[in-house]
């Protein structure tokens, strides 16, 4: 089964979960996928469908078959979604500052440097 790991925070658990080669989900889902023709992103949501959790795995596999489907097609990702746009408006990110001045500074030198948002 899974070891034992320190309380790194009172909302964790204490157990790991085992190995990935042991898990159901390591063993069950390649089947499922590897060697498949898979149409549509729904075909792989559906044959994903019994994983419950594991929010990440799923989310690098969905991705992994969105970027693998433009190439199939012959078109860059941002088309494959629906993107139309050659450019998209960006804005600025600041991240946690150590004061709200330091905050405000880096908020208007965006604003000077000509970020939209």
């Amino acid at each position: 089964m899974g070891r034992e790991l320190p309380a790194l925070h009172p909302g964790l658990l204490r157990r790991a979960t085992p190995s990935p080669p042991s898990t159901p989900c390591a063993s069950t889902w390649p089947p499922r996928i590897v060697g498949q023709d898979i149409e549509t992103a729904q075909d792989l949501l559906d044959r994903l469908a019994f994983i419950k959790g594991n929010h990440f795995a799923r989310a690098a596999l969905d991705i992994t078959w969105w970027v693998l489907d433009a190439k199939r097609r012959g078109l860059p990702l941002h088309r494959a979604l629906g993107g139309t746009a050659d450019r998209v408006a960006v804005g600025a990110d600041f991240g946690i500052q150590d004061s709200l001045d330091l905050l405000m500074a880096k908020v208007q030198g965006a604003v000077d440097a000509g970020f939209p948002r």
